[in-house]
């Protein structure tokens, strides 16, 4: 993450560049436009990215403080009631929510950087569109083997809650705590291969950026050098326009 935004600052520190009196007049040239357009919007991608990536991190320590509580129940099974269970199963689904939501913000960056940069380095949308579908096969196939089908439920809270209930009937309360445990470990792991196709996404917009930099950078050092070519040299000045 400190990488990226020393990368970040570098594109901004480009943009004031290309923004100074000196230049300004060359800016409006296609190759030192486009140059800044792309770096502006590499780095753009590149705070996005790592605001995802934190948000990310919060998510698996929202798994991991879950998991504690579903452990503290375990070992005091007085308190693994029905209705602590239902709480549970509504935290479950509010959990799912924000994996997908965080694979589908990542998705829609990769996606967009594809456009901008020609594909930059991997089909990142598609892998983060095949990790939500894991993620939602995952509750789809506890439920079946409760004899549940997920599409009969509006949605992931309503499903979970109908997979608790029937699982506490069948089971007792630990049986169904056992399954919301087994439910939870799974979504850990998923959210260490979410974390680790983050940071994958987020190496290949950091070189994206770099790319972007340099031909920034390169575009305006050409600019300049064919400016100072053509700038008439009048006796008395420099071809800066400045007096000697």
């Amino acid at each position: 993450m400190k990488h990226t935004r020393n990368l970040v600052a570098a594109a901004m520190a480009i943009s004031a560049v290309f923004c100074t009196p000196a230049s300004a007049q060359w800016v409006v040239t296609n190759p030192i436009s486009d140059a800044l357009s792309q770096a502006k919007e590499a780095a753009a991608y590149a705070q996005r990215a790592d605001s995802i990536a934190k948000q990310a991190l919060q998510y698996q320590n929202q798994i991991l403080q879950y998991q504690a509580m579903l452990k503290h129940l375990q070992e005091n099974p007085l308190g693994a009631v029905l209705p602590n269970l239902t709480l549970l199963a509504t935290n479950t689904a509010k959990i799912i929510a924000n994996g997908e939501s965080l694979a589908n913000n990542m998705s829609s960056v990769s996606d967009n950087m594809k456009r901008a940069f020609k594909n930059p380095q991997g089909e990142f949308g598609v892998q983060f569109r095949v990790w939500s579908n894991v993620s939602k096969e995952a509750l789809s196939g506890a439920m079946l083997n409760a004899g549940l089908v997920r599409e009969q439920f509006k949605d992931d809270n309503a499903a979970l809650q109908a997979l608790i209930t029937k699982n506490q009937a069948s089971q007792g309360d630990l049986g169904a705590l056992k399954t919301l445990g087994e439910f939870s470990a799974a979504q850990l792991q998923e959210s260490i291969k979410l974390r680790d196709l983050i940071s994958a996404q987020q190496l290949a917009i950091n070189n994206s950026l770099m790319a972007a930099n340099a031909e920034a950078m390169a575009s305006q050092t050409a600019a300049d050098n064919h400016f100072k070519e053509f700038v008439p040299r009048t006796p008395g000045f420099s071809s800066a326009g400045g007096k000697h």
